[in-house]
């Protein structure tokens, strides 16, 4: 790799090329709207439905999955706070409907923060604050997507584009990503993925770790009654 001695041009400005690049590309990156790099499909950009489509009544304790606001992490789904509804009504809330590899925009707390969905459920249902993008892979690969408009930097963007502290989805389709032709966007995003990976598989460790020390103090400096299995943490991974 080879770093560039031009300096990084900020979002509203004619940015060509990035700081540190790969030997084998030399062209320049340019300006895409995020509608233009959606796929062909139907409802693949698509927000979640009015308030009055989808009640707390209509909450359930299995069947789809909705994804609400506190489900909507940075690159990835945080999966507590679970809440479902029929499958009949995820049926005739069909446009707001999501699926695993999907990506899912968060309207606010901030504006702009996207995940990628799991395939822990077939299928998903939009909650009222989430925004449903499948990419087209061929324009853009989803690992680089999802690092670019994660970044500090890029919420920043977004805030400047919008008077309110929240986002819509005409306000979404319009901003603009800065992206090199779709073979070096694989190549950036093949190391991000990697990075995540482990990541996640540090951040499972530690939260291991954090519940077999609540659960030694609580088994040596209090009377509760504990059971703790050390053969389980594993922490060499």
């Amino acid at each position: 790799m080879k770093e560039n001695k031009k300096n990084q041009e900020t979002l509203n400005k004619d940015f060509k090329e990035p700081k540190l690049r790969f030997n084998e590309f030399t062209k320049s990156w340019y300006s895409a709207k995020i509608n233009n790099l959606v796929c062909s499909e139907k409802y693949a950009f698509t927000g979640g439905p009015f308030g009055s489509n989808l009640k707390v009544s209509d909450f359930t304790t299995s069947g789809v999955r909705v994804i609400q606001l506190n489900n909507i992490g940075d690159i990835y789904f945080n999966n507590d706070n679970k809440t479902f509804v029929s499958e009949s009504k995820a049926n005739e809330l069909n446009s707001c409907n999501a699926y695993p590899g999907d990506i899912i925009f968060a309207k606010m707390m901030p504006a702009g923060r996207a995940c990628v969905l799991p395939e822990i459920y077939k299928r998903y249902l939009l909650g009222s604050d989430a925004i449903r993008c499948k990419l087209d892979l061929n324009k853009c690969d989803l690992f680089f997507f999802l690092e670019n408009i994660n970044r500090i930097s890029f919420r920043n963007f977004i805030a400047s584009k919008t008077t309110r502290k929240r986002i819509g989805l005409p306000e979404l389709r319009n901003l603009t990503l800065l992206i090199p032709e779709i073979q070096e966007q694989r190549k950036i995003g093949k190391i991000f993925s990697i990075i995540e990976e482990k990541l996640n598989v540090t951040n499972k460790i530690i939260t291991t770790l954090k519940k077999y020390r609540k659960g030694i103090v609580n088994k040596w400096f209090s009377n509760n009654e504990i059971t703790i299995n050390f053969d389980n943490l594993v922490v060499n991974k």
